[in-house]
């Protein structure tokens, strides 16, 4: 089974184009731990306390808007999160960012057959979304690892090269040595941290050439910025 972590603070919009990717997956071996970090919207807990289905595990922080300029939340949110995952794989997603409908299938599949490896990365669309009203617009891109020359190669250092949404990882190696960084001066690089370290617990990031997620750019995103200097090529 594969257990999605998804992270998310008052974008409801977002939040449901993320959780209804996940609803639509082709394969149902799937379980979604829905993270709130307790958002001021109150339409959010409203929708999130309606959803009817077994396989949705929604929790929510009690944070204080004082505390949570103090700490990088979204490391905070998913380490709590974990301890809930069931499943023998594991990934991420924020409230911008889906999955494409083959996503749980393929991740299964290929961890089905290559038993061996113990996580792997896969390409990610990048797509604009309206947070306003959760429409999704054009393909803008595709990347594979962000360094120019990964692309098709196993990664031994993901720092900087590779987004949290595109990595898919054995659950069975989350470790009070395995756990996202809380520094919020490491706010925007904490995927990368946690993946080096992943890394030197179980070897390489495999690569899977093929669009399993999608990532929405928006002009609230951390790293809105930097998708000017990115490399979109295959």
């Amino acid at each position: 089974m594969l257990s999605l972590i998804l992270t998310s603070y008052d974008r409801i919009n977002g939040l449901k184009s993320a959780i209804d990717s996940v609803l639509a997956q082709e394969d149902p071996n799937w379980q979604l731990i829905v993270s709130d970090d307790n958002s001021h919207d109150p339409n959010i807990r409203l929708y999130l306390d309606a959803l009817d289905d077994p396989r949705i595990k929604v929790w929510y922080t009690n944070t204080t808007d004082e505390f949570r300029r103090k700490d990088n939340r979204n490391s905070m949110v998913i380490n709590e999160a974990c301890q809930y995952v069931k499943g023998e794989i594991l990934g991420y997603l924020h409230d911008d960012c889906w999955l494409k409908p083959n996503c749980v299938a393929k991740v299964l599949e290929y961890f089905n057959n290559h038993p061996e490896v113990n996580s792997f990365y896969c390409l990610q669309e990048i797509r604009e979304i309206d947070l306003e009203t959760g429409k999704r617009g054009e393909l803008t891109g595709v990347r594979g690892s962000i360094a120019a020359g990964y692309d098709g190669k196993p990664i031994t250092r993901a720092f900087g090269r590779l987004d949290a949404g595109q990595v898919f990882h054995k659950s069975a190696y989350l470790s009070p040595d395995l756990r996202w960084d809380t520094n919020p001066f490491n706010y925007k690089c904490a995927d990368g941290i946690f993946f080096d370290k992943l890394i030197e617990i179980c070897g390489p990031i495999y690569p899977i050439m093929e669009p399993l997620v999608v990532f929405g750019i928006h002009n609230n995103n951390l790293s809105y910025k930097d998708l000017e200097t990115w490399d979109f090529r295959w």
